[in-house]
């Protein structure tokens, strides 16, 4: 146990009943105060706001970052002894007049008196920077980092249970871009919990009352101008607010149990539209894949049954992931992919280019596609660091002997250009919004402006039109 427990002062424990209490008030592990002791003194100095002039109390909620793989990789003794380290430093942050305790897990709190509010982001970021420092695992350091959600309360009647909830929520925006955040919740972060809220109820009613709809973006052969592949994508059609885009709702799904949900709903609709379509072999139809949905370890057995149910081929389903998803995953998710590859499914990775290892997937994963970021085409002929970057990853596709798709064309200039640069296949404005299954189908039958008459005007005005200027 860490030296932080009720025996710190060197006496023998005191009984039966000392050992009760002990439990009662303490941290078993980290000799810590627990949270029954935590919540009990946040009461008792939440009600001392009131008779002290200008004294707020905040209330600071500390998690430590990817801990989960210091207990895998060193072994779960070696994690209860930076759990009692990192116990060590808050004990000093909290000063005499303060109390730091262990929530459970990970997971820590602190309790101080600050005679000013606006001084609980000081005291966030130097409990981020303490525990910034390594830690001693086996006569070595290891690097360790944490985030920090603050709360405050200046009001001597809030609930505890109230400030605890307020600084979930800071921690939980602090985790959000990665590691080592600091949030401090506010005005506006309150508004942004509630509005989450508000959707997350919205979408449980999208799925009882069956508001979703899929809609399809098709993707050209930029040479013929055919359409060659479409890209599902959801939608939410809400009975007040009308169509709803995935930016709107797709954020709110994948931090609650109902991205799962979503994507079963997605994929099916997506398999039971690519069979009734009945395109040759080179067409292709993409769902995308989100980070919760690759984790579950039944994805495999969810997508394969839903294709053989649906009577799709399935070498024509493509699963599309995001670099962002595919970070820091394990063999078992390689796994699963390779064994969806190995039964006929392609895999491609979206916004190819903005990670930091992108190159690295292709190694590690059985790529097919690349689908180019939007943010590389729509510097195209405007920067030129980007044109060489679209170049680069075309090139690269095809000696590896896969496909790239160019995302977000928008200009007959970048089509002309992502041509003449052999990207073989572009999807975006330009060429089609993302349209409704019947429409979809239209495209398919040629029925609506060909994709080879749009190839065709955007080649001929572009090489009638003087150069735009390029910005470096």
């Amino acid at each position: 146990m860490c030296a932080l427990g009720l025996e710190d002062d060197g006496r023998e424990p005191a009984g039966p009943e000392h050992e009760l209490v002990r439990r009662a008030l303490f941290d078993q592990l980290t000799g810590m105060a627990n949270r029954y002791q935590v919540m009990d003194r946040l009461e008792t100095e939440i009600g001392r706001i009131g008779r002290e002039p200008g004294v707020a109390v905040v209330l600071l909620l500390v998690g430590l970052d990817r801990f989960k793989l210091i207990n895998n990789i060193f072994g779960h003794d070696a994690g209860d002894r930076v759990l009692c380290q990192v116990a060590d430093r808050l004990a000093g942050l909290a000063g005499p007049d303060g109390l730091a305790g262990r929530l459970g897990g990970d997971e820590f709190l602190i309790v101080a008196q600050v005679p000013e509010a606006t001084l609980a982001g000081p005291l966030a970021s130097r409990a981020r920077a303490m525990l910034g420092r390594p830690v001693q695992l086996a006569g070595r350091p290891v690097e360790i980092t944490a985030s920090v959600g603050a709360a405050v309360a200046t009001e001597p009647g809030m609930d505890p249970e109230e400030l605890v909830r307020r600084a979930g929520a800071a921690l939980y925006e602090a985790k959000r871009p990665g590691r080592s955040g600091c949030e401090l919740y506010d005005q506006e972060l309150h508004s942004l919990v509630l509005q989450r809220h508000r959707m997350e109820v919205t979408l449980r009613s999208a799925l009882r009352h069956d508001w979703l709809r899929l809609y399809y973006q098709p993707i050209f052969d930029v040479v013929s101008g055919r359409p060659v592949g479409a890209e599902a994508l959801v939608r939410l059609q809400h009975p007040e607010l009308g169509l709803l885009g995935p930016a709107s709702f797709i954020g709110v799904a994948e931090d609650s149990d109902l991205i799962n949900r979503i994507g079963d709903w997605v994929l099916r609709q997506a398999c039971a539209q690519l069979a009734a379509w009945d395109r040759p072999s080179g067409f292709h139809l993409a769902v995308n894949l989100s980070g919760r949905e690759l984790a579950d370890l039944a994805v495999v057995r969810r997508v394969l049954d839903t294709l053989e149910r649906s009577g799709a081929d399935r070498r024509q389903l493509v699963v599309e992931l995001t670099e962002g998803v595919l970070i820091d995953q394990g063999p078992s998710v390689v796994r699963r992919l390779q064994v969806l590859v190995e039964a006929g499914v392609q895999l491609a990775i979206d916004d190819f280019g903005t990670g930091y290892s992108s190159l690295g997937y292709l190694q590690k994963f059985p790529v097919h596609m690349l689908k180019i970021d939007r943010s590389f085409v729509a510097g195209l002929g405007v920067r030129i660091p980007d044109y060489v970057i679209v170049q680069m990853l075309a090139q690269l596709a095809h000696n590896l002997q896969m496909s790239a798709i160019a995302e977000g064309v928008e200009t007959p200039g970048q089509l002309a250009t992502i041509r003449s640069l052999g990207c073989p296949l572009a999807q975006g404005y330009l060429l089609s919004r993302p349209v409704p299954p019947e429409q979809m189908t239209r495209i398919l039958d040629a029925e609506q402006q060909t994709g080879a008459e749009i190839v065709a005007a955007a080649v001929l005005g572009a090489t009638q039109a003087p150069n735009p200027p390029i910005r470096l």
